[in-house]
């Protein structure tokens, strides 16, 4: 009996030491994962955002976050670059449902769902995609949300890294490809109808090939003129056939007509 009782002490020792070591495991786990919204408010951005938050708190980080707290969410207004948290509340119906008014609750629902999920934190940054672009942070970092945040604010923004959703550069890209074609049209001649009034030349023609020319009058160019005033000899070929009556045909050194005119 007694060497029962110490085998069942042990056991239960032991599932009492795994339990305990699951509580700590998946403790840090959850503070691992979790976050405040204090903790990923930027007291700069916000200020710099809000000229009248500025002018009041200056850069004081817990004035400016109990501004925020107290007001800013329910204004509307973004805590930092990378989570819009009163945006993300307002596009999911589901979430709000279940989290209310409970703003933490939807930063860690990012963090932990919402990104793999693909949802818009509001801001237009998207940290997976960002680790997906650069191969050397997809390696350090993996899809730590808020690793991926601190590197971009930290050295992503000052080496010109684009941690920007891929639908904004492909819509920003599809812009300036139309502002390209519209400019390269502007730039070409616009190309206007050639209109030629009668008796004009038109242009890149040759004026000795011009037939519009005044009825009665010779054309240029031509040697012979067939327009001829009636009764007069038509200047060119040697022979002329077209003589006045009672004048005999001159025919030079051929042969003698024998066809006589008639008186």
């Amino acid at each position: 009996m007694a060497v029962r009782k110490t085998k069942r002490m042990g056991i239960v020792k032991k599932l009492a030491a795994l339990a305990l070591a699951g509580c700590m495991f998946f403790g840090i786990g959850s503070e691992a994962l979790a976050a405040s919204l204090k903790d990923v408010f930027d007291e700069h951005y916000y200020a710099d955002s809000y000229g009248d938050v500025k002018e009041a708190y200056g850069y004081d980080r817990e004035a400016l976050w109990n501004h925020f707290r107290n007001f800013g969410m329910k204004e509307g207004r973004n805590m930092n670059m990378f989570f819009d948290v009163a945006k993300y509340r307002a596009q999911y119906a589901d979430l709000e449902a279940v989290f209310g008014d409970d703003w933490g609750a939807y930063l860690n629902h990012y963090l932990t769902y919402g990104a793999k999920e693909g949802r818009d934190t509001g801001t237009g940054f998207d940290a997976l995609e960002y680790a997906d672009r650069y191969a050397d942070l997809k390696e350090a970092f993996g899809d730590d949300v808020l690793a991926l945040w601190h590197h971009y604010q930290t050295y992503g923004s000052a080496e010109q890294r684009d941690g920007r959703d891929q639908w904004i550069i492909d819509a920003e890209r599809e812009a300036q490809r139309r502002a390209s074609e519209a400019a390269g049209s502007a730039a070409k001649p616009e190309s206007k109808p050639v209109v030629v009034r009668p008796g004009e030349l038109r242009p890149g023609t040759d004026a000795d090939t011009d037939t519009d020319t005044t009825p009665g009058e010779p054309q240029p160019g031509l040697d012979t003129d067939t327009d001829a005033t009636p009764g007069e000899p038509q200047p060119g070929p040697d022979t002329d056939t077209d003589t006045t009556p009672d004048q005999p045909q001159e025919d030079g050194d051929g042969p003698e007509d024998t066809e006589t005119l008639w008186q």
